[in-house]
């Protein structure tokens, strides 16, 4: 069996995880190397405010509300044991339970 998952914002859906905090604040994360890093992710007030995509690190703090942040990888892979919600396997559920179970990717 295969699953190909791909949560929308996954970046900055684990940077609000790990700090509270930004939940509710406009904030884009920023990866690569100085002087060239450019924006990889921003929540979804940061893009409503105008925020995109591939912006350098210049253009993202033109927005003086945004917090600019450095992406984390070792948060993001600590993220990615996602839980997955499977039906029916005989042979984990001999009595055809429905369940919920982990899958690390």
């Amino acid at each position: 069996m295969y699953a190909v998952l791909h949560p929308p914002n996954f970046s900055a859906q684990v940077a609000a995880r790990e700090r509270p905090e930004l939940r509710k604040l406009p904030f884009a994360l920023l990866d690569g190397e100085h002087p060239e890093e450019i924006v990889f992710a921003a929540n979804k007030a940061a893009r409503s405010l105008g925020v995109e995509t591939g912006m350098t690190r210049l253009q993202a703090e033109s927005f003086p509300r945004v917090i600019s942040l450095r992406r984390t990888l070792e948060h993001e892979n600590t993220a990615l044991v996602i839980p997955i919600v499977y039906d029916s396997f005989s042979r984990i559920y001999p009595e055809n339970r429905r369940g919920v179970g982990y899958c690390t990717i």
